[in-house]
């Protein structure tokens, strides 16, 4: 402390308020501005989101539209889970996360990242030509959702 004796009281002042200045400048770059980038940015992603779900909400409401929930019925012999994976493979489409039976009529299937239209495209063959419903759908965005790409989970039953 003897080295604050040493500046005269003009001086210790300057420090002071010097010293205060530098306080609030770093409370505010260190914690104000980050939190408020942090909160910018989540409402711009929301916006993003939103605007995803209407567009995905839009495509499954298509979907229904052109028939994909009504469909043909399938021979009741043979497993739902073999005739979706072999759907899914004949498509292009890469391989799924998770392909998990649910008795003889029912798959649940699992992609972390996959091209939306694409597989929106084989549901509606699966269901179609397959006679297939689809009993449970969500998706939501992988990275940069103007490419397209969704991270999925869906269940596919046979008719009723």
């Amino acid at each position: 402390m003897e080295w604050w004796h040493r500046y005269s009281q003009r001086e210790q002042r300057t420090l002071l308020a010097g010293g205060a200045v530098l306080a609030v400048f770093l409370i505010y770059m260190l914690l104000l501005e980050p939190l408020v980038d942090f909160h910018q940015q989540g409402k711009a992603d929301l916006e993003t989101h939103r605007e995803l779900h209407q567009w995905m909400a839009q495509a499954v409401a298509e979907y229904r539209s052109i028939g994909g929930s009504q469909s043909a019925p399938v021979a009741s012999s043979g497993s739902v889970a073999v005739a979706v994976e072999n759907a899914l493979k004949q498509s292009g489409l890469p391989k799924a996360t998770r392909i998990a039976p649910k008795g003889q009529k029912a798959v649940s299937v699992s992609y972390d990242s996959v091209a939306f239209d694409r597989l929106m495209h084989t549901l509606d063959k699966l269901t179609l030509d397959q006679g297939l419903q689809l009993a449970q759908f969500q998706a939501s965005a992988v990275g940069d959702e103007r490419k397209g790409m969704a991270s999925v989970e869906f269940e596919l039953e046979r008719a009723q």
